[in-house]
Protein backbone atom coordinates (compact mmCIF):
# COMPACT_ATOMS: atom_id res chain seq x y z
CA UNK A 1 0.00 0.00 0.00
CA UNK A 2 2.80 2.40 0.94
CA UNK A 3 4.74 1.37 -2.18
CA UNK A 4 1.69 2.05 -4.39
CA UNK A 5 1.23 5.46 -2.79
CA UNK A 6 4.89 6.33 -3.38
CA UNK A 7 4.56 5.30 -7.03
CA UNK A 8 1.51 7.54 -7.46
CA UNK A 9 3.37 10.48 -5.92
CA UNK A 10 6.40 9.85 -8.14
CA UNK A 11 4.24 9.50 -11.25
CA UNK A 12 2.38 12.72 -10.42
CA UNK A 13 5.72 14.53 -9.99
CA UNK A 14 7.01 13.18 -13.32
CA UNK A 15 3.85 14.25 -15.14
CA UNK A 16 4.07 17.74 -13.62
CA UNK A 17 7.75 18.01 -14.55
CA UNK A 18 7.03 16.90 -18.12
CA UNK A 19 4.19 19.39 -18.41
CA UNK A 20 6.41 22.24 -17.18
CA UNK A 21 9.17 21.25 -19.62
CA UNK A 22 6.71 21.31 -22.51
CA UNK A 23 5.23 24.61 -21.37
CA UNK A 24 8.69 26.13 -20.93
CA UNK A 25 9.55 25.18 -24.50
CA UNK A 26 6.67 27.23 -25.89
CA UNK A 27 6.37 29.81 -23.08
CA UNK A 28 9.74 30.06 -21.35
CA UNK A 29 9.80 31.52 -17.84
CA UNK A 30 12.39 34.07 -16.80
CA UNK A 31 13.90 35.04 -13.48
CA UNK A 32 12.44 38.21 -11.97
CA UNK A 33 15.86 39.19 -10.68
CA UNK A 34 18.26 38.63 -13.61
CA UNK A 35 15.90 37.84 -16.54
CA UNK A 36 17.71 34.55 -17.26
CA UNK A 37 15.62 31.53 -18.26
CA UNK A 38 14.39 29.49 -15.31
CA UNK A 39 14.97 25.75 -15.04
CA UNK A 40 12.09 23.33 -14.50
CA UNK A 41 12.83 23.24 -10.76
CA UNK A 42 12.98 27.03 -10.36
CA UNK A 43 10.06 29.40 -9.82
CA UNK A 44 9.99 33.21 -10.08
CA UNK A 45 13.66 33.60 -9.02
CA UNK A 46 16.58 31.48 -10.19
CA UNK A 47 18.57 29.71 -7.47
CA UNK A 48 21.44 32.15 -7.92
CA UNK A 49 19.28 35.24 -7.38
CA UNK A 50 17.52 33.62 -4.42
CA UNK A 51 20.86 32.89 -2.77
CA UNK A 52 22.10 36.42 -3.53
CA UNK A 53 19.14 38.24 -1.96
CA UNK A 54 20.44 41.08 0.21
CA UNK A 55 18.58 40.86 3.50
CA UNK A 56 18.21 43.78 5.87
CA UNK A 57 21.03 43.76 8.40
CA UNK A 58 20.52 43.69 12.15
CA UNK A 59 21.67 47.31 12.34
CA UNK A 60 19.17 48.37 9.67
CA UNK A 61 16.36 46.58 11.52
CA UNK A 62 17.24 48.34 14.78
CA UNK A 63 17.43 51.72 13.04
CA UNK A 64 14.11 51.26 11.23
CA UNK A 65 12.42 50.13 14.43
CA UNK A 66 13.54 53.34 16.15
CA UNK A 67 12.44 55.43 13.16
CA UNK A 68 9.05 53.83 12.49
CA UNK A 69 8.00 52.91 16.01
CA UNK A 70 9.33 55.46 18.54
CA UNK A 71 8.29 55.47 22.22
CA UNK A 72 4.50 55.69 22.43
CA UNK A 73 3.95 53.61 19.31
CA UNK A 74 1.44 50.75 19.71
CA UNK A 75 3.99 48.44 18.04
CA UNK A 76 6.47 46.73 20.35
CA UNK A 77 8.37 44.56 17.86
CA UNK A 78 9.27 44.84 14.19
CA UNK A 79 10.71 42.52 11.55
CA UNK A 80 11.21 43.00 7.83
CA UNK A 81 13.16 41.01 5.29
CA UNK A 82 14.43 42.94 2.27
CA UNK A 83 15.31 46.51 1.30
CA UNK A 84 12.92 48.03 -1.25
CA UNK A 85 14.60 50.01 -4.00
CA UNK A 86 14.10 50.49 -7.73
CA UNK A 87 17.16 48.39 -8.58
CA UNK A 88 16.55 45.54 -6.12
CA UNK A 89 14.55 42.29 -6.57
CA UNK A 90 12.05 43.12 -3.80
CA UNK A 91 10.61 45.99 -5.82
CA UNK A 92 10.28 43.85 -8.96
CA UNK A 93 8.58 41.08 -6.99
CA UNK A 94 6.09 43.39 -5.26
CA UNK A 95 5.40 45.28 -8.49
CA UNK A 96 4.66 42.02 -10.33
CA UNK A 97 2.15 41.05 -7.64
CA UNK A 98 0.42 44.38 -7.01
CA UNK A 99 0.43 46.06 -10.39
CA UNK A 100 0.72 43.22 -12.90
CA UNK A 101 -1.75 40.95 -11.13
CA UNK A 102 0.68 38.03 -10.96
CA UNK A 103 -0.82 36.60 -7.79
CA UNK A 104 1.50 33.57 -7.84
CA UNK A 105 4.26 35.90 -6.62
CA UNK A 106 2.60 35.82 -3.19
CA UNK A 107 4.05 32.29 -2.88
CA UNK A 108 7.58 33.58 -3.53
CA UNK A 109 7.20 36.41 -1.03
CA UNK A 110 5.94 33.99 1.63
CA UNK A 111 8.83 31.63 0.93
CA UNK A 112 11.39 34.42 1.34
CA UNK A 113 9.78 35.60 4.58
CA UNK A 114 9.51 32.12 6.13
CA UNK A 115 13.07 31.13 5.17
CA UNK A 116 14.59 34.34 6.56
CA UNK A 117 16.98 34.38 9.52
CA UNK A 118 14.69 35.39 12.39
CA UNK A 119 11.19 34.52 11.25
CA UNK A 120 10.90 31.18 13.04
CA UNK A 121 11.53 32.89 16.39
CA UNK A 122 9.21 35.82 15.59
CA UNK A 123 5.94 33.97 16.08
CA UNK A 124 4.46 31.52 18.57
CA UNK A 125 1.46 29.20 18.89
CA UNK A 126 -0.49 32.18 20.20
CA UNK A 127 0.25 34.37 17.17
CA UNK A 128 -2.32 35.50 14.64
CA UNK A 129 -1.49 37.26 11.36
CA UNK A 130 -3.61 40.26 10.44
CA UNK A 131 -3.10 41.63 6.91
CA UNK A 132 -3.49 45.35 6.31
CA UNK A 133 -6.83 45.68 4.48
CA UNK A 134 -7.44 47.63 1.28
CA UNK A 135 -10.39 49.94 0.98
CA UNK A 136 -13.27 48.40 -0.95
CA UNK A 137 -12.76 50.52 -4.07
CA UNK A 138 -9.09 49.63 -4.44
CA UNK A 139 -9.73 45.94 -3.78
CA UNK A 140 -12.38 45.87 -6.51
CA UNK A 141 -10.02 47.65 -8.91
CA UNK A 142 -7.10 45.32 -8.16
CA UNK A 143 -9.18 42.20 -7.74
CA UNK A 144 -7.35 41.06 -4.61
CA UNK A 145 -5.57 42.25 -1.49
CA UNK A 146 -1.88 41.37 -1.83
CA UNK A 147 -1.25 41.37 1.93
CA UNK A 148 -4.03 38.85 2.44
CA UNK A 149 -2.65 36.57 -0.28
CA UNK A 150 0.84 36.68 1.23
CA UNK A 151 -0.45 35.97 4.75
CA UNK A 152 -2.38 32.95 3.51
CA UNK A 153 0.76 31.58 1.86
CA UNK A 154 2.74 32.16 5.06
CA UNK A 155 0.04 30.25 6.94
CA UNK A 156 0.31 27.32 4.52
CA UNK A 157 4.04 27.09 5.19
CA UNK A 158 3.95 27.59 8.96
CA UNK A 159 0.46 26.92 10.30
CA UNK A 160 0.14 30.45 11.72
CA UNK A 161 -3.52 31.45 11.93
CA UNK A 162 -4.61 34.28 9.62
CA UNK A 163 -7.69 36.45 9.87
CA UNK A 164 -8.62 38.99 7.21
CA UNK A 165 -12.06 39.63 8.69
CA UNK A 166 -11.01 41.34 11.94
CA UNK A 167 -9.48 44.59 10.71
CA UNK A 168 -11.48 46.80 8.34
CA UNK A 169 -10.54 49.90 6.41
CA UNK A 170 -13.54 52.09 7.08
CA UNK A 171 -12.76 54.99 4.81
CA UNK A 172 -11.26 55.65 1.41
CA UNK A 173 -7.73 57.04 1.75
CA UNK A 174 -5.69 58.67 -0.97
CA UNK A 175 -2.62 56.79 -2.16
CA UNK A 176 0.24 57.06 0.32
CA UNK A 177 3.03 56.70 -2.25
CA UNK A 178 4.09 60.36 -2.57
CA UNK A 179 2.97 61.70 0.79
CA UNK A 180 5.25 62.89 3.58
CA UNK A 181 5.19 61.04 6.89
CA UNK A 182 3.03 63.77 8.48
CA UNK A 183 0.59 63.70 5.55
CA UNK A 184 0.37 59.91 5.76
CA UNK A 185 -0.54 60.08 9.45
CA UNK A 186 -3.31 62.61 8.76
CA UNK A 187 -4.52 60.60 5.78
CA UNK A 188 -4.86 57.50 7.97
CA UNK A 189 -6.65 59.12 10.91
CA UNK A 190 -9.58 56.87 11.88
CA UNK A 191 -8.94 54.74 8.79
CA UNK A 192 -9.21 51.39 10.57
CA UNK A 193 -11.77 49.72 12.79
CA UNK A 194 -12.54 46.28 14.20
CA UNK A 195 -15.38 44.40 12.50
CA UNK A 196 -18.56 43.84 14.49
CA UNK A 197 -18.41 40.74 16.71
CA UNK A 198 -14.85 39.95 15.58
CA UNK A 199 -12.88 41.37 18.51
CA UNK A 200 -12.93 38.00 20.31
CA UNK A 201 -10.75 36.52 17.53
CA UNK A 202 -7.73 38.55 18.65
CA UNK A 203 -8.47 38.79 22.36
CA UNK A 204 -5.40 37.70 24.37
CA UNK A 205 -3.59 36.81 21.14
CA UNK A 206 -0.16 37.91 19.94
CA UNK A 207 -1.19 39.98 16.93
CA UNK A 208 1.27 40.30 14.03
CA UNK A 209 0.04 42.98 11.64
CA UNK A 210 1.42 42.54 8.12
CA UNK A 211 2.04 44.94 5.25
CA UNK A 212 3.95 44.17 2.07
CA UNK A 213 6.13 47.31 2.15
CA UNK A 214 6.71 49.79 4.97
CA UNK A 215 7.76 53.32 4.04
CA UNK A 216 7.15 55.43 7.15
CA UNK A 217 5.31 53.06 9.49
CA UNK A 218 2.19 55.26 9.47
CA UNK A 219 -0.13 52.53 8.15
CA UNK A 220 1.12 49.86 10.55
CA UNK A 221 0.92 52.25 13.52
CA UNK A 222 -2.65 53.26 12.68
CA UNK A 223 -3.73 49.64 12.39
CA UNK A 224 -1.85 48.52 15.51
CA UNK A 225 -3.44 51.28 17.59
CA UNK A 226 -6.86 49.77 16.87
CA UNK A 227 -5.82 46.13 17.18
CA UNK A 228 -4.01 46.69 20.48
CA UNK A 229 -7.18 47.93 22.17
CA UNK A 230 -8.77 44.51 21.74
CA UNK A 231 -5.90 42.00 21.81
CA UNK A 232 -4.74 42.92 25.32
CA UNK A 233 -1.27 41.91 24.12
CA UNK A 234 1.57 43.88 22.48
CA UNK A 235 1.28 44.17 18.69
CA UNK A 236 4.10 43.10 16.39
CA UNK A 237 4.77 44.50 12.92
CA UNK A 238 5.91 42.43 9.95
CA UNK A 239 6.64 43.37 6.35
CA UNK A 240 8.28 41.84 3.31
CA UNK A 241 10.32 44.95 2.59
CA UNK A 242 11.24 48.42 3.78
CA UNK A 243 11.70 51.42 1.49
CA UNK A 244 15.27 52.68 1.58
Amino acid sequence: MVFAKERRVKLKSEIKSGFIKTLDFFLPRFCTGCDNKLSVEENFLCDSCFEDLEYLTDRQLFNYFDEFFPPGSPVNAFYSILPYDIYLPARKIVHALKYEGRVQFSKLIAKIIVSSKYFESYYSENSILIPIPLNKVKKIERGFNQTELICKEISKLTGIEVSSSVLLRNKFTDTQTKKTKEARILNLANAFTIADKKANIIQNREVIVFDDVITTGATINAAAAVLGKYSNEPVKALSFAVTL
